[in-house]
């Protein structure tokens, strides 16, 4: 999607038309669909008979960086997703803050880290 693509998504929403340039994809029993974290993606789910479907979030620590700038493109553009932030998200980012502390932590016993433009990186 280009930049106006994504703010026009950003202002309207689900009212957002693609112009025919979506893609389809058809999964069929047991099969899996994987969308890797931190990649911004439109998607919407049609199903043609009753199905069950569950979705989760996976969070790379490779890819933190962009996980947490989708994060905060969501909760500015309310109007492009169809959940409410999730209820569960302060617990989350918590456990991420405590998680990097302690690598920082481990990882300052093996040299010096420091705050380079708000993210940490080791003291070359």
């Amino acid at each position: 999607m280009t930049s106006a693509d994504w703010e026009k998504f950003a202002e309207i929403g689900d009212s957002w038309d693609p112009s025919g340039r979506g893609r389809a994809i058809l999964l069929e029993a047991n099969d899996v669909l994987f969308m890797p974290p931190g990649v911004k993606v439109t998607h919407a789910v049609l199903t043609l008979d009753p199905s069950l479907m569950q979705g989760g979030m996976l969070w790379d620590d490779l890819n933190l960086d962009a996980i947490l700038e989708g994060l905060h493109w969501i909760g500015l553009h309310q109007h492009a997703t169809n959940e409410a932030m999730a209820w569960q998200l302060g617990e989350v980012l918590d456990e991420l803050r405590d998680v990097f502390q302690s690598e920082v932590c481990a990882s300052s016993r093996a040299g010096s880290w420091v705050s380079v433009q708000g993210t940490w990186a080791p003291k070359l």
